[in-house]
């Protein structure tokens, strides 16, 4: 999970690079996350989209 936390964070700190920080949520969305709450709550708190 702090892997794609970091990436989102990354993306948006980059020019608010939103479409950066949804291929990084794209890229994870194919494999496990450890706690898939955390990043829930990330996508939640940076990008404004309840999941």
């Amino acid at each position: 999970a702090r892997a794609v936390i970091d990436a989102l964070r990354a993306a948006l700190v980059a020019d608010l690079d939103t479409p950066g920080a949804l291929a990084a949520l794209d890229a994870t969305a194919a494999e496990a996350v450890d706690n898939p709450a955390s990043v829930a709550l990330a996508v939640d708190a940076l990008l404004g989209v309840a999941l």
